[in-house]
């Protein structure tokens, strides 16, 4: 989800987390975990030149 803003394997709902009909998660549910977790994804799963949905719409996450 961070990196293109869609849940494309159906994961969001079986933690908890609502989709719209086109497996979107509501937008303050994505700030939210960015927010929590954007940090260890950048660091960990993302390489420089990688877009991703989440940094641009939201910015840059807090430290860890």
């Amino acid at each position: 989800m961070f990196e293109s803003g869609y849940d494309f394997f159906n994961e969001l709902p079986e933690i908890g987390i609502e989709t719209d009909a086109y497996s979107r998660p509501d937008r303050t549910a994505a700030l939210d975990a960015w927010r929590r977790l954007g940090r260890m994804y950048l660091d960990e799963r993302c390489t420089a030149d990688q877009d991703v949905w989440a940094l641009a719409e939201f910015g840059e996450p807090e430290a860890a």
